[in-house]
């Protein structure tokens, strides 16, 4: 079935926009991270954030932001 996305794109060329920006995301990763001997945890834990960020769609990243948004009790 055809369900048109943001501008008009289908469901699955949509996916695979996203698709391919986390690849991006990770070739990128490697990249900067190849060379290195030790990689300090703290960009490693950035760097999975980001990726998690980037899976989620957006009602997901909607709830999880207004969830984070709201006072602790």
């Amino acid at each position: 079935a055809f369900r048109a996305g943001y501008h008009g794109r289908t469901a699955a060329e949509e996916a695979s926009m996203h698709q391919s920006g986390i690849v991006t995301m990770i070739d990128e990763a490697i990249e900067r991270f190849a060379s290195r001997d030790i990689v300090p945890s703290h960009e490693v834990v950035d760097l999975l954030l980001d990726l998690r960020l980037a899976v989620l769609d957006d009602s997901e990243l909607h709830a999880l932001i207004e969830h984070e948004a709201q006072p602790t009790a």
